[in-house]
Parts: structure tokens; sequence; C-alpha cells
């Protein structure tokens, strides 16, 4: 395991400008800054909370730039899609994959502590694709399934 201190970090960005900036977001109380300054925003969480989220972005941006003309950032919503010919196919392939994929997100949290009280993604793949985090199905239900989490949350792309 390596250990830095006070090491600094003289890069410097090849594309001119700088790549868009986006910013993760978990609760409406971490907005301000990002809305402030004109930043993309992702969240993961259920469209609920994330809608909390999206709502507060609008008024703080709106307050800053709201008569300047700019156009709104960007506000994203991460979500697992698994499409299939079938909706059993789809999830079978969902249920193998999303369990790998969570013991890897959770690995050094496991190992370290997670500075997380809660994680807005459930363990269990059954109870994110009933919370919407995960999408699963054909290629239509997928789609009803993105359209609902979109107008949910109230973001802008997914």
């Amino acid at each position: 395991m390596f250990q830095l201190k006070n090491v600094p970090v003289a890069m410097e960005c090849v594309q001119k400008p700088h790549p868009p900036i986006w910013y993760g977001l978990s609760h409406p109380n971490a907005v301000p800054w990002a809305a402030q300054n004109n930043i993309n925003v992702v969240c993961n969480g259920l469209a609920g909370p994330v809608r909390a989220i999206t709502d507060r972005y609008r008024q703080e941006w709106q307050q800053v730039f709201g008569s300047s003309g700019a156009q709104l950032p960007m506000m994203g919503l991460g979500r697992h899609l698994v499409v299939g010919e079938t909706s059993r196919e789809a999830y079978e392939i969902g249920r193998r994959a999303f369990g790998v994929w969570y013991n890897s997100l959770m690995l050094l949290w496991r190992a370290h502590g997670n500075p997380l009280t809660t994680y807005p993604i459930p363990e269990d793949f059954a109870a994110a694709v009933k919370a919407g985090v995960a999408i699963v199905g054909t290629p239509d239900e997928v789609c009803e399934g993105l359209k609902r989490e979109i107008d949910g949350a109230g973001v802008t792309i997914c």
C-alpha cells in the first residue's frame, strides 16, 4: 500500500478548454457549489431523493445564471441497464453480473470502512430492480423504465 502526503499534482489538462466537469451529488445540501459554478452533476440514488437534488439545483442555478442567457448544465442519472430478447433473459444476466459489480464497488469500503452511513443502491439485485436503479427487460421495457426514472428524478440525461 502507498501513502503519499504533501505531494503536489503539477499536471495540466491536455484538452483546451478542459473536458466538461461532472460532479457527483448524493444530497441536496451539496448542490449550491455545483450550481453556482455551472457544473454538470450526476446522481446514483433513487428517483425521489434525486428529484430533491435536481429541483434544488434548478433553483440555485436560476438565482445565479437565470437572467444571463446561460444554458442549464446537464443533470445525469446513473442506472444499471440490462437488455435481453426476453425479460427473463435480461433478469438472469443482470442478476449474475450485479453481485460481481456490487462486491467490486464495496471492496475497499469493506476493507477500510465506508464514510457513507447509507448507500443508495441496494446490495440485492431484486431490490435494485424494484427501486429502479437497475432496469432490465426487452428494449421496449428498458426504454419505458428509463423514461420513468428520468421523469421521476428530474434529470436531463441518463
